[in-house]
């Protein structure tokens, strides 16, 4: 795809993903983040595998450290 991109989805799946997290600020940062990712390579792939890495890098920092919480 190479059109613009609307604004209105991008707010809005950004706002659903950081309320679908407990730490709902943190999750909209993420959600901006990884959509931006997308927007930038115009791909969901490299969205996904930084959303993957992310939760790579927070699971083992959660049983490294005993920060259970954050599950």
């Amino acid at each position: 795809a190479t059109g613009p991109v609307d604004a209105a989805a991008f707010w809005t799946v950004a706002i659903l993903f950081g309320l679908e997290h407990d730490r709902w600020l943190a999750g909209l940062a993420a959600g901006i983040v990884y959509g931006s990712i997308a927007v930038r390579t115009r791909r969901l792939a490299p969205a996904v595998v930084a959303h993957v890495t992310t939760n790579l890098l927070l699971g083992l920092y959660v049983i490294g450290s005993g920060q259970y919480g954050f599950w």
